[in-house]
């Protein structure tokens, strides 16, 4: 990603946008803090201060949820690709073994398959899409292997070891594109944002004799909801905002494929 995009999937326009409501949450504050007598918070802070913390920590525990169940989305997400490159990564090794019209088909159709994805089925990720000229790309690699009859022992281990691998890549390149539908709902966002503003506006019904010791507080919980919040957003797609660090394993296999002298 591009530092000039201004998308909230550039750490610097999040930043950006954390800050802006930091600033626009203290600046209420500071105002509500004008137009109330200081006599009127002091009449609601004991029964303000329970209903506060009851909220806070509903609140607290929902946001904590979905921020684990994106952070296990994202994380299941990136395993999924990693186990779809090192089963690849097995097949294409273990055609060293195969005769030498074999071993070509099999590592050209596995190089033509990582070529697909990287280079035009990963953009769709982040869309819910899949190429089905990768899925097509994919079944040429057992359409290369199965023809083959392997004749002595070492061969049958190794080309038993290439199906199982096979099957082990065809499950993670599912396992991937089920993850690209993994999104948060609109009802989750709606209460992940409602309850944050209800949160940071408990904090306006509070006052102290610093006005300065208030508006650092306001911005600690404001900036504490809002980085919660970009954290989810960032984790909950694990192939747009933060696809960089997936994809560094296919560039990988595609380094060490390009490497190859028999191709």
């Amino acid at each position: 990603m591009q530092a000039y995009e201004i998308t909230l999937d550039n750490p610097w326009v999040g930043g950006a946008v954390i800050g802006l409501a930091v600033v626009l949450c203290i600046w209420v504050q500071s105002l509500t803090n004008r137009l109330l007598s200081i006599e009127k918070y002091e009449a609601i802070h004991s029964v303000g201060g329970i209903y506060m913390s009851a909220v806070g920590t509903l609140y607290s525990v929902v946001l904590g949820m979905l921020l684990v169940n994106a952070s296990e989305d994202f994380s299941e997400a990136k395993k999924s690709v990693g186990s779809e490159v090192e089963s690849l990564l097995k097949i294409y090794t273990g055609a060293d073994q195969l005769s030498p019209a074999y071993r070509s088909q099999v590592k050209s159709s596995i190089k033509s398959y990582v070529d697909g994805v990287i280079d035009e089925e990963w953009v769709l990720l982040s869309s819910g899409k899949t190429l089905d000229k990768t899925k097509i790309l994919f079944k040429n690699i057992w359409f290369s292997m199965r023809s083959f009859e392997p004749k002595t022992e070492n061969q049958k281990i190794i080309f038993e070891a290439m199906v199982d691998a096979y099957t082990t890549a065809e499950e993670s390149r599912r396992e991937r594109v089920n993850f690209t539908s993994y999104k948060i709902t609109h009802i989750e966002w709606f209460i992940m944002i409602a309850g944050g503003i209800v949160n940071i506006a408990f904090t306006f019904f509070f006052s102290l004799k610093s006005s300065i010791i208030h508006s650092i507080m306001t911005g600690m919980v404001t900036f504490i909801v809002a980085i919660n919040l970009y954290a989810v957003y960032l984790l909950g797609d694990p192939f747009s905002s933060t696809r960089d660090l997936p994809l560094d394993q296919l560039l990988f296999l595609k380094a060490y494929i390009s490497e190859g002298r028999d191709l």
